[in-house]
């Protein structure tokens, strides 16, 4: 059985800590391109294509830091009169959406007034507040309250955000005595849960829940008793919650690497094992081409969805330090750009 893999530029991004470019590049645009963006009306189409790609990328970056009056046409997508990095955060959250015309009565198609945005990506940050839901971020990581769940999953509802759960609270709930995974104190953290199932069934149903992250890094042994957490237990939280009394159809995976998914020696579409969630970091010592084009493949050979991430608050060369501006453009640039590299034999099925 094959699995269609998946990357998204999803991580620990705040306006902060958004990609900037460092120089003095200079570039003119023409006023016939902001017209034809503006006839589009999509967010981030600085060339009037119909299509937010690296082509509107080029263009910010060439007015980088530039006054203009061209407006969107110049990367000035907030109309602003400045091309900065706010509106690269505008991009990248449009990053990918396609204008899909509809008809007119004479012969030639023409754009709609309101366009028909055909796919998005979850782009945002890990446990951001309510009140910073929606644009720009298409997506979050929420490490739930049961108390107060319906009512942050009802936000992202309406802020057509595409989020990822976390249920079962710290490691800590988990454990052993030892620091060992307790798959039966796992599953009674998610039993917890079993009077709001089909509530949050029906947030599954209508896309804003992509994912049930059940732990993160059971790869690490120094999160734990010494020891990885093994794939038997792995794939038993799984089979838990795909179970009749949760959620059979919202996919579960975990915090960790698709290459040491990879390595073990288990099935993992067996128990419905979905994705992983992966974070790049520099301290790790891994090219983030390499890091990429790793866990890619994988993923590819497992047949479980992969989604990169960007540890910006802990992921800098050194542990505990946050990456630098550069090093977030130079990660997020590449991972963003490589979408289209043909050798990586990367096609993507974003979730709307």
């Amino acid at each position: 059985m094959t699995r269609k893999i998946q990357l998204a530029i999803f991580g620990l991004l705040t306006f902060s800590f958004v990609f900037f470019v460092s120089g003095g590049l200079i570039g003119l645009i023409s006023k016939n391109t902001q017209i034809a963006q503006a006839q589009t009306g999509l967010v981030g189409d600085a060339n009037g294509d119909g299509h937010v790609d690296e082509g509107d990328y080029n263009i910010w970056l060439i007015n980088y830091n530039l006054p203009t009056s061209l407006g969107s046409g110049s990367g000035d997508f907030n109309n602003d009169r400045i091309v900065d990095g706010v509106d690269y955060t505008l991009w990248l959250a449009h990053y990918g959406e396609i204008l899909v015309p509809t008809p007119s009565p004479s012969i030639v198609p023409i754009p709609s007034a309101s366009p028909i945005i055909t796919k998005s990506r979850p782009f945002g940050p890990f446990n951001p507040p309510t009140s910073d839901f929606g644009f720009p971020y298409t997506g979050g990581f929420l490490d739930l309250n049961i108390n107060t769940a319906l009512a942050t999953l009802a936000s992202a509802k309406a802020s057509s955000m595409h989020v990822f759960v976390h249920l079962t609270g710290g490691r800590s709930n988990f454990q052993t005595s030892t620091g060992a995974f307790d798959l039966t104190k796992w599953k009674t953290q998610l039993d917890n849960w079993k009077s709001l199932v089909p509530q949050i069934q029906g947030f599954v149903d209508d896309g804003t829940i992509i994912g049930h992250m059940m732990l993160d890094e059971p790869q690490d042994p120094n999160n734990w008793d010494g020891n990885t957490v093994p794939c038997s237990d792995i794939l038993g939280a799984a089979d838990y919650s795909h179970s009749a009394a949760f959620w059979p159809n919202m996919p579960a995976g975990a915090g960790t690497h698709a290459t040491w998914i990879a390595d073990q020696s288990c099935d993992w579409l067996s128990s419905k094992f979905d994705f992983t969630l992966t974070p790049y970091t520099y301290a790790r010592g891994v090219t983030y081409q390499n890091f990429l084009t790793d866990n890619i493949a994988a993923a590819n050979r497992t047949g479980v969805t992969f989604y990169a991430s960007l540890n910006v608050l802990d992921g800098g060369t050194t542990k505990g330090v946050e990456m630098t501006q550069q090093q977030i453009q130079d990660a997020g640039g590449y991972f963003l750009c490589a979408l289209s590299l043909p050798e990586l034999i990367f096609k993507q099925q974003w979730i709307i």
